[in-house]
């Protein structure tokens, strides 16, 4: 940059342009962007500060006289320290190692309630603060603003609170927004950087408001190495019927936002959407539908066009010793440790001293008690002589001057005679002390492993307690804009499946063996249940095609389930088209599946594990109509009936006793009929009302020469 004086413009334009860049750097440096160092912008280490030297520790302090006091630090007005010091309060949620222990309305991040007047408040020190004042006289104290008092530099945080604490800013030319990171990830990558020099190891955002991140390989190596990515945020729902149940969001997304955005958009398929967050039961936005079938739809607009789907632009601009910088999380942890280690070197060296200065009266006295005759003498002559007299005789003694500093010989001949017997306290402090500073002098040595134990502390205080708050998730809803907007690929195909093999077919394959096999288009989305009571869906406009001579795609890898057992079994899979399944289990019950609670979604969870009941492994047979009766025979013979209109249907997840079942018996075999039929079949029906199961008596019990019973 060319100096100002050299350029050809007038003395006043000269004299504007030195006073802005005045006025930015020091919007830059000592208001807007956080340091990289102690992750703070200066007002809030000024009230950190003020509230470590002024308040009394565990006991509040109202939020008005606090803000008082760091205006004799901080150059603007109370209201704007307030403002600062509400998001370090634990109680508003902000913080994920908050740093201010907070009593009456702070207000809430994830509902987006604003915090009371600071006359109404009350605060103090977090015991978090510990990790912040740890090593105070490792750094360096300066002027404040008018020069009358002094304040830290920065303050000796002991881990890297600029990625722990998600923090944002807009200087002159510069803003600033970084994500947060879990504490334990930080710390890990730390010690790796300790350890071996450099940093590998990717780590995930982790957002106080919790919600699900969709992970992007790419994006995330970009925040790795230089500090600027786009971080897709999506916020955790619950459906129930036919209502959406908004409780964790994307954060700098609160409820009443996206409640206002939803009311805004008049989203089509919604009847009513209220914010149901309450002091008791946390953040909620409870979302009525028109009908279970729209619920999908719903979801679907909510993702696109609102931001409960949304993304989180991270720009990591740190100042760095006075200067702007943007740093990847990479640098951050590199600069910072490297710091790290100027702070705990000169605190150490610093406690050193002053052990040493501690350690030299008591060492002197400890010399004249392993001089024993001496010390002997000198006591016996203390008894008889006078102290002074002994004193002059103690300095003749061959010996004294060289073990005893003379300036301290005053101090060793005037202890209690008490003391000299075995050196007392004081040689239990030389003791003490010794062992400490052989401690510190170790730690100079090798500051590497200080800085790993000092790490693996903080993790066994701190670590237990700030769990994962934002899932990380592979699934991903993108949309297209209409102009961007695809035609479907409807074209005909078949779909075969067996032993949790899935083919997509351009031709029915006529000679296969397939637990499965049934004619669809190519952009269908199949659905699934597994073993473990899994709904699964295949988005089959992303499945290639295969022949009739492949194995297919095995089900379990293709949709990214775990370390399946070797039992897992895919027990069932048909197009989604939306009806409503009978599920009949071998134990006598009998569930439900409407499969219209997914149709019409573009991109929906591929494995929902909360799918059907946890008994999935007894399923003997799904039913796409509920005939109006149902026969069944079990493993003994006995013969049940049951009219399906009786039969109450509850959610998916749960199972409706049908038949009671004797012993070890199951339920071997199924036919669905009309009642007509069940009439003609069982003119003794009554016999045979559920739950009850009877054996046949006799021919004349039972004529169903015109049904057809399906082994379960």
């Amino acid at each position: 940059m060319r100096d100002i004086d050299s350029l050809p413009i007038s003395d006043g334009v000269k004299h504007l342009a030195r006073g802005y860049i005045d006025y930015a750097e020091e919007v830059i440096t000592e208001r807007a962007i956080p340091s990289v160092f102690d992750g703070l912008k200066p007002v809030n280490r000024r009230i950190l500060y003020t509230m470590y030297t002024q308040c009394k520790p565990g006991q509040f302090t109202k939020s008005q006289r606090v803000c008082g006091n760091v205006l004799a630090l901080h150059p603007h007005g109370d209201s704007a320290v307030y403002k600062a010091a509400v998001p370090m309060a634990d109680s508003r949620g902000t913080y994920a190692f908050p740093l201010i222990k907070a009593r009456g309305n702070f207000g809430d991040v994830m509902t987006g309630r604003c915090a009371a007047a600071p006359r109404y408040t009350e605060m103090q020190l977090h015991p978090n603060a510990n990790a912040v004042f740890g090593e105070m006289d490792g750094i360096s104290m300066i002027p404040n603003f008018d020069a009358t008092l002094t304040e830290p530099q920065y303050l000796p945080v002991s881990f890297p609170n600029i990625l722990v604490n998600a923090s944002e800013g807009i200087a002159v030319g510069f803003s600033s927004k970084i994500p947060a990171f879990n504490f334990n990830d930080v710390i890990t990558l730390c010690e790796e950087y300790v350890r071996d020099g450099e940093c590998k190891s990717v780590i995930v955002p982790d957002f106080t408001t919790g919600g699900y991140y969709v992970k992007n390989n790419k994006e995330l190596k970009k925040l790795m190495l230089g500090g600027k990515a786009s971080l897709k945020l999506r916020g955790k729902v619950i459906v129930e019927g036919k209502n959406i149940t908004i409780t964790e969001v994307p954060y700098g997304k609160p409820i009443s936002y996206l409640k206002k955005q939803i009311d805004d958009k008049d989203i089509n398929g919604i009847v009513e959407c209220g914010n149901i967050s309450d002091y008791t039961h946390g953040a909620g936005l409870l979302i009525k539908c028109r009908s279970k079938n729209v619920v999908n739809q719903v979801l679907y607009s909510l993702y696109k066009d609102t931001d409960l789907q949304s993304f989180f632009h991270a720009n990591m601009v740190v100042v760095v010793d006075g200067s702007p910088k943007l740093m990847g999380v990479y640098d951050i942890v590199k600069t910072w440790v490297e710091w790290r280690k100027t702070v705990v070197m000169k605190h150490l060296q610093v406690e050193k001293e002053r052990l040493e200065t501690s350690i030299r009266e008591s060492k002197a006295f400890k010399e004249l008690i392993d001089m024993t005759e001496i010390k002997n003498e000198f006591v016996s002559r203390v008894s008889t002589e006078g102290r002074a007299k002994a004193v002059e005789w103690l300095k003749q003694q061959e010996g004294v001057k060289e073990r005893i500093p003379e300036d301290l010989l005053r101090y060793v001949s005037t202890r209690s005679l008490d003391s000299y017997h075995t050196g007392g306290s004081i040689v239990t402090k030389y003791l003490t002390e010794q062992k400490k500073l052989d401690a510190i002098n170790e730690s100079i040595e090798d500051i590497n492993s200080f800085l790993l134990r000092q790490f693996e502390a903080l993790k066994a205080e701190y670590g237990s307690s700030i769990q994962r708050r934002t899932e990380v998730t592979n699934v991903d809803y993108e949309f297209a804009s209409k102009e961007e907007e695809v035609k479907a690929d409807e074209t005909p195909c078949y779909y075969a499946f067996k032993d949790n093999f899935l083919k997509k077919l351009r031709y029915e394959d006529m000679a296969g063996d397939y637990d499965y096999q049934f004619a669809g288009k190519a952009n269908d989305t199949l659905i699934a249940i597994d073993n473990l009571g899994q709904i699964l869906r295949v988005y089959c406009a992303d499945l290639p095609y295969g022949g009739a001579s492949d194995l297919g795609h095995y089900l379990p890898r293709y949709l990214g389930i775990e370390n399946p057992s070797q039992d897992y079994a895919v027990l069932w899979i048909a197009p989604l088209d939306g009806s409503k399944k009978t599920l009949i289990y071998n134990d006598g019950t009998v569930g439900f599946l409407d499969t219209s609670e997914w149709v019409g979604l573009n991109r929906q969870v591929r494995v929902l594990k909360n799918g059907i009941s946890e008994y999935a492994y007894r399923l003997g047979a799904i039913l796409d109509e509920l005939p109006e009766v149902l026969m069944v025979v079990d493993s003994d013979g006995r013969l049940g009936y049951v009219e399906t209109k009786n039969i109450k249907e509850k959610n998916r997840t749960a199972r409706t006793r049908v038949w009671d079942m004797k012993g070890d018996a199951y339920l071997e075999s199924y036919c669905g009929c009309t009642l007509m039929d069940a009439i003609l079949a069982l003119p003794r029906m009554q016999n045979f009302t559920a739950p009850k199961m009877k054996f046949l008596e006799s021919e004349e019990d039972f004529n169903g020469e015109n049904l057809t019973f399906y082994s379960l």
